[in-house]
C-alpha cells in the first residue's frame, strides 16, 4: 500500500514533515510531495490514501492556490487533513477559516461521534494543538460537512465529508503520543484498509467504494 503525504509547510518543511512520515510508515509506504506540484490531474491511481499536513499558511488572510483546491475536490481515496489540511477542506467546500488566538498546548478533545476515526477511544482525549486559526461549526454543517469533535477553544476539532472518506482534524496527532498513534491506527485499520477491500462503511451508515 502507498500513502501520498502532502507537505504544505513553508518553513522548516523537511523537519516538520518527519512526524507525519513516521506515523504513515507504520502502515504503508509514504511518498512525500510538496503542495505546489498538485493539481486536479495529479495521478492518484497508485495511492491508497493521502495525508495533508499542517502549514504556516494562514487561510484567514490568504486564499489557497486553486490547483491545490482542485486537487482536494478530486480526492476519492481516504484522506486525513491535519491542522492546515483540515482547514483546507473547509475552504475547498466553501467555508471561511477565521483568525483566532495562538494555541500551542495539549487540549482536551470532546468526541461527539466516535465513528471509525475515533473507534475505541474515550469520549475525551488529550491531543496537541498548534494553530492560530479555526473553523466555525455552523457554516461547516451548512456546507454538508459533519462535525465529530470539538474542544473548549475550537468548535470544529474533527469533521468528515458527508459521502467521501475525507476526514479533518484541527489538532496534531503526529505530535500527540499514544493518543495520536491510536488515531492513525484507526485511520488505516478502520478506514483505509476497509476502503481498499471494499468493506468501508461511511459514518453516516452507507457503504462507499
Amino acid at each position: 500500500m502507498r500513502t501520498l503525504v502532502v507537505n504544505c509547510y513553508r518553513e522548516n518543511a523537511e523537519k516538520k514533515i518527519k512526524g507525519y512520515i513516521a506515523q504513515v510508515e507504520r502502515f504503508t509506504d509514504a511518498v512525500e510531495v510538496s503542495w505546489g506540484v498538485l493539481e486536479r490531474a495529479y495521478d492518484m491511481g497508485t495511492f491508497d490514501a493521502a495525508v495533508i499536513s499542517g502549514s504556516q499558511w494562514l487561510l484567514s488572510v490568504e486564499r489557497p492556490a486553486e490547483p491545490l483546491v482542485e486537487f482536494v475536490r478530486s480526492l476519492k481515496v481516504p484522506t486525513l487533513g491535519i491542522c492546515f489540511g483540515h482547514q483546507l477542506f473547509a475552504r475547498t467546500f466553501g467555508v471561511q477559516v477565521l483568525a483566532g488566538e495562538l494555541i500551542e498546548r495539549d487540549e482536551t478533545i470532546i468526541i461527539s461521534e466516535p465513528g471509525p476515526l475515533f473507534h475505541g477511544m474515550a469520549p475525551e482525549m488529550e491531543f496537541r494543538e498548534s494553530h492560530r486559526e479555526y473553523i466555525p461549526d455552523e457554516p461547516i454543517e451548512r456546507a454538508g460537512l459533519h462535525v465529530i469533535a470539538r474542544s473548549a477553544s475550537c468548535p470544529v476539532e474533527a469533521m468528515h465529508h458527508p459521502t467521501l472518506p475525507l476526514y479533518g482534524v484541527q489538532f496534531h496527532p503526529e505530535r500527540s503520543g499514544v493518543n495520536g498513534e491510536k488515531l492513525f491506527d484507526n485511520f488505516y485499520n478502520k478506514i483505509v484498509l476497509p476502503f481498499a477491500n471494499g468493506s468501508y462503511q461511511h459514518p453516516r451508515g452507507r457503504f462507499y467504494r
